[in-house]
């Protein structure tokens, strides 16, 4: 075959010529057709990404809910576990422990109400109090109780100290 290619070595030069012609058309034919079938498989493979994401939409609701529905569950079982351990420390069922938290919710509250209230009337009298009426006076913080009397000095005592013989 090679022969018939580039035949003898006799061939003229316009046979050569004719010969590398050939070459390079079949390979300028190779590209073309290499061309084509990467458009073709770059076709189908768009087609095929076309259908998978098709198929990804429908299977992405049904996973959701899925996982959502798994994740519910996983949190109830994660808070009855809770509930069963508290209630082995503590002794009280949920609905006391819930009805305890209720009743610190309103006492909270009122503590704060309370204190809203004092601080008001703190204010509220110092802003329309008449200079003609002194202010009673007020209730006197206890005086903290010493811990240990406090030495005098020395220079100051007139008592004189004597030593009693042991």
């Amino acid at each position: 075959m090679l022969k018939r290619l580039f035949g003898s070595k006799n061939a003229d030069a316009d046979t050569q010529e004719a010969l590398y012609r050939k070459i390079w058309l079949a390979g300028l034919g190779a590209y073309s057709k290499g061309a084509e079938e990467i458009s073709q498989l770059s076709e189908r493979g768009l087609g095929l990404f076309d259908e998978l994401l098709e198929r990804g939409k429908e299977l992405e609701s049904s996973t959701v809910e899925r996982v959502s529905e798994a994740s519910s569950q996983t949190k109830d079982a994660f808070e009855a576990q809770l509930h069963n351990q508290v209630q082995k420390v503590t002794g009280l069922e949920a609905e006391q422990l819930e009805e305890l938290e209720t009743k610190i919710d309103r006492l909270t509250a009122l503590v704060d109400k309370m204190a809203e209230e004092k601080a008001a009337a703190k204010v509220a009298p110092k802003a329309t109090a008449t200079p003609k009426a002194p202010p009673k006076a007020a209730a006197k913080p206890a005086a903290k109780p010493a811990a240990k009397p406090a030495a005098k000095p020395a220079a100051k005592t007139t008592r004189r100290t004597t030593t009693k013989p042991a």
